[in-house]
């Protein structure tokens, strides 16, 4: 799209079967994703990144179990993560920053996402859960390295380097 789409993003958009890449990026797109949106099962990136979306995250976005990057920075998305979005076998980065009404701990289950390698989450209301030994589990695991964990200070990734906003 050329950066000057507004309102909501098109209902049509599902009937794309087939497609692999969907970039809506940079536009003034402000309502819903619209649920036709979960039917596109071949799309392996999804990237809404820096529109106006005002909704909690759908659990439905863990049916789209072929995505290898998930784009859905800044933006006015609010609650907590999705438990379903543990179903994202093949994600690889997972871009939530500047989404300031976002709360609660990371679900435990996203450990599942070991395909990960780029975390961003700064600028969330996000909070660190850890376990009894004091390790998030949700992101931390024996043996695994991140190519970046971008995440607010109080959210501590014991087996990463990370960069720290706050």
């Amino acid at each position: 799209v050329n950066n000057t789409a507004t309102g909501s993003m098109p209902t049509e958009l599902g009937l794309l079967s087939n497609i692999v890449r969907l970039y809506l990026g940079m536009n003034a797109l402000y309502e819903e994703i619209p649920s036709e949106i979960f039917d596109l099962t071949t799309l392996e990136v999804f990237s809404i990144e820096h529109n106006a979306f005002y909704q909690e995250i759908p659990s439905a976005l863990g049916l789209l179990t072929n995505l290898k990057i998930l784009g859905l920075a800044d933006n006015y998305f609010f609650g907590t993560l999705p438990e379903e979005l543990s179903n994202l076998e093949n994600l690889e980065y997972f871009l939530i920053f500047t989404n300031y009404d976002l709360t609660g701990p990371v679900p435990a289950e996203y450990n599942q996402l070991t395909n990960l390698a780029g975390i961003y989450m700064a600028e969330t209301g996000i909070t660190d859960d850890p376990d009894e030994d004091g390790l998030n589990r949700a992101f931390c695991w024996e043996g695994k390295e991140y190519e970046a964990f971008d995440a607010d200070c109080d959210v501590k990734c014991s087996c990463c380097t990370m960069d720290c906003w706050g």
